[in-house]
């Protein structure tokens, strides 16, 4: 942390614009006649740092997902693979770029066939760049698309007439629910359940988990409170998010 924010934000940058830099600079200097010494040493420090900022934001990132409570399975696997990409293309180009530096060779058969395995790699690393970063992307913005949006339409009454199975539904005679009731919703489509005790409708919040949607359907018209505390220990980040799908006490 610095100044109470996460560093994870700050290291995930580097790799988004470095990578795909790098890949050009050694694209570049595979089809230059004339290559540039001046070009071979910027791309080589520009790859170093990029593969050790990829290693940087997958240990942020880990602390973060601790620090929240959440599991990040998709942007977690691109990121790991993004930095064994990255960690690959420098392996790859490094010391051809410092050939170059060096000598400043033109292209040569014998040289050629290092510089293409270098670009390649830069490639897939920038690919995994792409993935990682558009994952890391909708998970920072799943938890402001999965809060409930509450509309009243004007012409909107309420109703004054209930039907038998309304008036007598255990839910809505003292304001609680019941664990009968709470099975009865045990979709995808119609997903409750219970924790610590309270009803939530976890229906929205299924698209949406950090962790997969697989994590929140096995709960579903169950007591999920012991895979809930076994998986987030009462960390801050899921109870909060948890709290915006509360429905009531179970009696």
């Amino acid at each position: 942390m610095i100044l109470n924010l996460p560093l994870h934000p700050l290291f995930v940058h580097l790799p988004v614009v470095l990578i795909p830099l790098a890949t050009l600079g050694v694209t570049a200097l595979m089809l230059l006649r004339n290559r540039s010494r001046q070009l071979a040493i910027a791309t080589l420090g520009v790859t170093t740092v990029a593969a050790l900022s990829t290693i940087a934001s997958l240990i942020s990132g880990n602390a973060l997902a601790e620090l929240k409570g959440f599991n990040p399975e998709t942007h977690g696997r691109w990121g790991l693979f993004l930095m064994i990409a990255a960690i690959a293309f420098l392996l790859a180009a490094g010391p051809w770029l410092w050939r170059i530096s060096r000598e400043g060779d033109a292209p040569s058969p014998t040289t050629r066939p290092l510089g293409m395995a270098a670009s390649l790699l830069g490639l897939v690393a920038t690919v995994f760049t792409f993935l990682a970063g558009h994952s890391g992307a909708t998970l920072a913005w799943s938890d402001v698309a999965a809060a409930p949006t509450t509309t009243t339409s004007p012409a909107a009454a309420p109703s004054t007439s209930a039907s038998p199975e309304a008036s007598t539904s255990p839910s809505t005679e003292a304001g609680k629910y019941t664990a009968e009731e709470v099975a009865k919703h045990n979709t995808e489509s119609d997903c409750w359940a219970i924790v610590d005790g309270n009803a939530y409708d976890l229906t929205e919040w299924i698209g949406s988990h950090p962790g997969g949607p697989g994590a929140i359907t096995k709960m579903c018209g169950t007591d999920a409170t012991q895979a809930f505390q076994g998986k987030h220990g009462g960390a801050e980040g899921p109870t909060k998010a948890l709290e915006r799908f509360l429905l009531g006490p179970v009696s």
